[in-house]
């Protein structure tokens, strides 16, 4: 009785993440809009706190709320993605800045054979408008971004967004993560 029931309780963490996995199998080719409480669980923060919030949502009745501090690098990264970007244009996201001034983001695409080094990933700068703001990323660019060879598309394991040398808090506001496929007429 006891030993069971401590098992299923230290089991949890895994279970759930088992669902969290098939709900990402599920709804891909959107990668989160922040539905689910545990989905959550697939973000860190660095420099910066995350949570769920009602406002500003683009899909469904949530978004990803980020109040990055000042620091060096304050954002967020996924931990855990469904990473077979083959056959997909372009990744896209909303973002909702508060506040009455632009804020320069950068994104980092990597995949599994990253070396760690700035000229092995993909990096670009962006620089948000107050308000709504929706960023489109063309996939050809991150699948020649590092030098002297190709993205591996079919195992994208990281995406990180972030400020650099942020002197103030600032917050932002997340939904909509997405692959697309552009229409050809």
């Amino acid at each position: 009785g006891f030993s069971c029931a401590l098992i299923l309780l230290a089991s949890t963490p895994v279970y759930l993440a088992c669902i969290d996995t098939l709900r990402m199998e599920h709804d891909f080719p959107l990668i989160d809009s922040f539905e689910t409480r545990w989905g959550i669980d697939r973000w860190e923060s660095n420099g910066s706190t995350i949570e769920r919030s009602e406002s500003h949502p683009t899909h469904g009745t949530q978004a990803l709320k980020v109040s990055c501090n000042p620091g060096i690098y304050p954002g967020i990264g996924m931990k855990r993605l469904h990473g077979d970007w083959r056959g997909y244009d372009a990744f896209t996201f909303d973002v909702f800045l508060e506040g009455g001034k632009p804020l320069a983001l950068v994104v980092r695409i990597n995949d599994a054979k990253h070396n760690h080094t700035y000229h092995d990933r993909f990096n670009k700068g962006y620089i948000l408008a107050p308000g709504s703001n929706h960023l489109v990323i063309d996939l050809s660019k991150v699948r020649n971004a590092p030098r002297g060879r190709a993205m591996d598309m079919g195992e994208i394991t990281g995406v990180v967004i972030f400020s650099c040398l942020l002197p103030e808090q600032r917050t932002l506001f997340f939904d909509n993560f997405r692959l697309e496929i552009f229409k050809k007429f």
